[in-house]
């Protein structure tokens, strides 16, 4: 990090005047900003006290667009279409200056937990709307470019947080956020959040495997999507033994009360995991539409228990819940 030195402290002073008012011990402002790809927004949208999302533009004069070329393909047209966001955090900081040539101490502090929840978050968004969406970097420090210039810069280097092997500029969408999709997204973080630690870890672990599977491509992208869904729908019924049985039982009274819906969940949960027995055990396979539609419906039915769970809890006992005739 550069900052001011004692030497230039005059001339900083005097062009901080035009820039800012003076008041007395006030910090400035900066931010912890994760790019994402795949959603379009045109407004900022708070999802929780300390973290929202934003359109790309309104940070553009805390980063600019071409650091991201080396790692994005074609950049600045995901801008212009709107597809690129962003997660920030804000976070206050004083300046440094300190004599030339002595060691310089910051205030400013990484916060450590930002990138796994704007990570989260994204990977919410993505489930939600159904859409690919990914991180693709995370900024440590940003404060403004002006406030930069004449204070030296404690903006932290990119961390480059892409999903090896998946798709950054094929197949995303621009889909604008739905506001009751957002809030629903809002309302999960918050509870995964006060989830305890090994309901959360679960939780995430499935999370991830959701939102991956929207953004699988290549050769065996199809297959690879039905496996992500079926490892998140193993995790968040905890099966163990007689799989196929237990996936489907446990599904249908968890997320229906009549009997009706239940037997069609059911049929659902068992024609999915068919399909994905089918990739495991190379069996006879599917056509590609089939399979496409067996994804649709085991996503589906992932989603809703995944947000099923963190608003309602784990069940005590999943025998219970199959024994049980209200769900």
């Amino acid at each position: 990090m550069n900052y001011g030195t004692e030497s230039d402290f005059d001339d900083v002073a005097l062009r901080l005047r035009e820039l800012l008012p003076f008041q007395g011990k006030r910090k400035f402002p900066g931010y912890h900003i994760s790019v994402f790809l795949g959603l379009r927004l045109d407004e900022e949208i708070q999802l929780s006290d300390e973290l929202s999302i934003a359109p790309f533009g309104s940070v553009k004069k805390f980063i600019n667009s071409s650091d991201l070329e080396n790692i994005v393909r074609d950049s600045k047209q995901f801008a212009q279409a709107g597809s690129l966001g962003v997660v920030i955090k804000p976070f206050e900081w004083n300046p440094v200056i300190a004599t030339a040539g002595k060691k310089l101490e910051s205030d400013i502090k990484w916060d450590e937990e930002f990138p796994n929840d704007a990570e989260t978050i994204v990977n919410l968004l993505s489930i939600a709307h159904g859409v690919p969406i990914i991180n693709i970097i995370c900024f440590e420090f940003c404060v403004t470019r002006q406030i930069s210039e004449l204070l030296g810069t404690p903006i932290g280097g990119g961390v480059f947080i892409r999903h090896t092997g998946l798709s950054v500029n094929d197949g995303l969408s621009s889909e604008f956020p739905s506001m009751e999709k957002s809030s629903q997204v809002k309302d999960m973080f918050s509870r995964l959040r006060n989830s305890d630690k090994d309901q959360r870890k679960r939780y995430e672990s499935v999370i991830s495997r959701l939102s991956s599977s929207l953004l699988r491509k290549g050769r065996f992208g199809a297959e690879d999507k039905i496996l992500d869904v079926a490892i998140a729908l193993e995790l968040m019924y905890e099966l163990d033994s007689e799989v196929t049985y237990k996936l489907a039982t446990r599904t249908s009274c968890f997320l229906e009360k009549n009997t009706r819906n239940r037997v069609e969940v059911f049929d659902k949960t068992k024609n999915f995991y068919a399909a994905r027995s089918s990739v495991v055990h190379y069996r006879k396979k599917k056509k590609p539409e089939n399979i496409s539609k067996q994804f649709d419906n085991g996503f589906d039915l992932a989603r809703r228990t995944l947000f099923k769970l963190l608003e309602d809890g784990r069940p005590p006992d999943w025998d219970t819940v199959v024994l049980s005739d209200d769900g």
